[in-house]
């Protein structure tokens, strides 16, 4: 049972450029990862409400891509990987606000779709043990590039691939 009613951490979000990013949310998560809540950034700001027994402890504020409803919760690891702007903080309750003033441009545009399923590979059986190292490097190649050209190509032009 929570003694404490929550906290509000305001989060004020400044563009030192001008620039437009794409539309964004405001997590918050514990050092170990939990998440404590999230809000959509509206206006140059959001509002996450966290628990207040956490006064003094540091957070993690990481500013990602809209979660639409019904899908998942990314955990913050997959918002780092999919370059999120992550911000550590201290909650201070008698002050529960942060400033952020960063440029636009360090967001990508990211898509919304969401890929589920499992990355099948296929090895061309020989007699030959080196042979098939050849075949698995070159199938890790191809796949980088597959990846590269995915994340480089669609995602740039703010699409997602059908």
């Amino acid at each position: 049972m929570q003694s404490e009613k929550p906290v509000r951490l305001q989060i004020k979000l400044q563009f030192s450029d001008q620039g437009e990013a794409p539309s964004l949310q405001a997590y918050a998560f514990t050092a170990q990862g939990k998440l404590l809540g999230s809000a959509v950034v509206e206006k140059g700001g959001a509002v996450v409400e966290v628990p207040a027994e956490l006064d003094g402890r540091m957070l993690e504020v990481i500013l990602g891509p809209r979660v639409d409803k019904g899908q998942p919760t990314p955990t913050a690891t997959a918002l780092k990987r999919m370059d999120g702007y992550a911000k550590p903080t201290r909650l201070l309750v008698g002050k529960p606000v942060l400033e952020l003033n960063i440029p636009s441009v360090i967001f990508p545009r990211w898509c919304s779709c969401f890929v589920r399923g499992r990355l099948r590979r296929e090895l061309v059986a020989t007699d030959h043990a080196e042979e098939q190292r050849r075949c698995v490097r070159d199938g890790d190649r191809r796949l980088q590039e597959i990846l590269r050209r995915f994340r480089h190509g669609a995602l740039r032009g703010g699409r997602c691939p059908s």
